[in-house]
């Protein structure tokens, strides 16, 4: 069984993954990951050369897990921790 601690690094590997934007950039991505679950997340990963295709995959499942609300609330979320991330 995976222990907490390596679950939690698992997390921050991940949440390290999101760019650092501007405010209004990252207004502008939550708002698209709300209204289109995983749009907001694929444009980040074209933000981010080194994890370009992660943040595309991300993006993708968040899209085809929509119809089952997991993938919407993981893009609001996502959208959340860049808006947490962003400067100024």
């Amino acid at each position: 069984m995976e222990d907490q601690s390596t679950s939690v690094s698992t997390f921050e590997k991940y949440k390290n993954m999101i760019p650092i934007t501007s405010k209004c950039m990252s207004i502008i991505l939550l708002i698209l990951n709300i209204i289109w679950p995983g749009l907001g997340t694929a444009i980040m990963g074209c933000m981010v050369s080194e994890h370009l295709v992660t943040n595309l995959v991300i993006g993708l499942l968040q899209f085809v897990t929509a119809i089952c609300v997991i993938g919407w609330i993981w893009s609001i979320a996502w959208g959340v921790f860049c808006l947490m991330k962003s400067t100024g």
